[in-house]
């Protein structure tokens, strides 16, 4: 059974709760989502990782597979970078 924190009180409840047995919040907000991660922030963790990192590193506890999307785009995005930044100097080699 996958455990999260509850949104209001933070006590672990299962994933698929539909209110927390501690406080009574409703859960379903978070829930109606497979996926928590929104566009905006995967992009910025492919366009700046080390952000994606840190956003991972903070989600980590909250929710494992947000903070593991996270870092997939975070490694992807240093991939680009790591890549970009290659093309580049190869280019400017090439043009001398």
């Amino acid at each position: 059974m996958a455990l999260i924190r509850c949104k209001e009180c933070g006590e672990l409840i299962s994933r698929t709760a539909i209110s927390c047995p501690k406080c009574g919040a409703s859960q379903s907000e978070t829930f109606g989502n497979t996926e928590n991660s929104s566009v905006g922030t995967c992009i910025l963790s492919l366009l700046l990782p080390f952000v994606g990192l840190i956003i991972a590193a903070t989600k980590m506890s909250e929710d494992i597979k947000t903070a593991r999307a996270y870092c997939i785009w975070a490694g992807i995005g240093f991939i680009f970078w790591i890549s970009t930044i290659d093309v580049y100097y190869l280019l400017k080699y090439i043009a001398r």
